[in-house]
């Protein structure tokens, strides 16, 4: 069953910036100016891609252990100035960060259930 989103809340536009959806419309195909938040979660996502990708390196370094606890901490971090971030910066900031911690953790787990867990 394939669920659209835009059937379900519309079309709708910020008028003093932030992101916005516009229906029918992806981020190639987004007018002139409105490519830019699309930019901008791209790279925040990217966040989750390099940290996951740096965590082998991590782990042999602090232990499986110690990177876990790294892990839960960025990610409860990044959430918590998420939630304090009185613009679109921090809350962008925030997010980069929560997605890092989300990234470390999610290569961190299975090893580490697979200690624990055999």
């Amino acid at each position: 069953m394939n669920v659209s989103l835009s059937r379900l809340i519309g079309s709708w536009e910020c008028q003093h910036g932030g992101l916005w959806f516009i229906e029918n419309t992806d981020c190639a195909t987004a007018p002139q100016g409105r490519g830019r938040p699309c930019r901008a979660a791209s790279r925040i996502a990217a966040a989750f891609a390099v940290a996951g990708v740096g965590t082998p390196w991590l782990a042999h370094r602090n232990g499986l252990e110690r990177t876990a606890l790294l892990a839960a901490a960025l990610a409860a971090t990044g959430l918590l100035w998420r939630s304090l971030a009185g613009g679109t910066g921090g809350l962008l900031g925030g997010s980069a960060l929560a997605l890092a911690g989300m990234g470390i953790g999610n290569v961190i787990l299975p090893p580490l259930v697979k200690r624990y867990f055999p």
